[in-house]
């Protein structure tokens, strides 16, 4: 602020010594600046599925940033882990906005933790100097639980192709992640097979895992032309426990050339995990779907 002051005196009448005074003085005074910027974020999941947000799935972002001072911003950037953010201007007038955008997409992680949390920074220049807004950001998500078990059996008959006392039954038994979050303590039983293999104690999402076991056929087997069984399995996550159970029958063929099917049926040759994994992904879409 610039401004000059002018001081004129009169002698007054009682005295008349001396001429009539006067003085001037010119000076700057600085009034101070309040460069302010502000940041504001939101975002929207875009679900590959409408029941429940997965791994990999996108996240549209907004950045609103405002010019809330009474100095004007340039060289405007945002600084985020997502990557980069793309902004119409590099600059913005008092009481000016604009919105930029940016995308991610879901991590593991994210899901675990049942949110996704983002810190960004904008930065901006004024003629006072630089100013800098920060902004956390979290989007809450649904996180879900659910276990699928499926199960297939392997005849290996010696006697050309016909089930005997004694004869093999392997089994693979698949137990798949069908929520969003990590199963842990997964605990597969089955009573025929006490013997159970599953080398794993954990699924992530999206993920199937194996348990194997073998079975030997029984004249009460054999009686009964068929073995028929259930196996079950539990599990827990961060929002508590997911359970399935499943059950497989294999029919026993009565002559070499007579193999009745039903159902889960008899699967002879080597297709054993093909079978295994078109079961599961014939009960996901119908558990998807449900």
């Amino acid at each position: 602020l610039d401004n000059t002051t002018t001081v004129q005196a009169t002698p007054g009448t009682i005295s008349t010594i001396g001429p009539d005074v006067s003085d001037s003085d010119a000076g700057t005074t600085r009034i101070p600046q309040n460069p302010l910027l502000s940041l504001a974020t939101a975002g929207q999941i875009t679900q590959a599925l409408a029941t429940y947000p997965r791994r990999d799935d996108s996240v549209n972002l907004g950045f609103v940033l405002r010019n809330d001072g009474d100095e004007p911003l340039d060289q405007i950037a945002l600084s985020s882990p997502i990557g980069p953010i793309t902004c119409p201007e590099s600059t913005l007038a008092i009481n000016d906005s604009m919105t930029c955008t940016g995308e991610t997409v879901l991590h593991q992680p994210d899901l675990d933790s049942g949110q996704l949390s983002i810190v960004t920074t904008a930065t901006a220049n004024s003629p006072s100097g630089t100013v800098s807004a920060t902004d956390s950001f979290q989007l809450a998500l649904l996180q879900v639980a659910d276990v699928v078990l499926s199960k297939a059996g392997l005849l290996s008959a010696s006697d050309q192709g016909i089930a005997r006392v004694g004869d093999t039954i392997s089994y693979a038994i698949g137990v798949f992640n069908l929520g969003n979050v990590e199963l842990t303590s997964v605990a597969a039983n089955d009573p025929l097979i006490p013997g159970l293999n599953c080398p794993f104690s954990s699924v992530s999402s999206g993920f199937l895992n194996i348990c194997t076991g073998d079975y030997q056929i029984t004249a009460a087997d054999i009686a009964a032309g068929e073995r028929d069984n259930s196996a079950s399995v539990s599990a827990g996550s961060v929002v508590g426990t997911a359970s399935d159970t499943t059950q497989f029958l294999l029919i026993f063929p009565l002559a070499p050339t007579e193999v009745p099917v039903t159902g889960a049926a008899l699967l002879l040759g080597s297709g054993l995990g093909v079978a295994l994994i078109g079961m599961v992904n014939l009960v996901r879409r119908r558990r998807v779907r449900a």
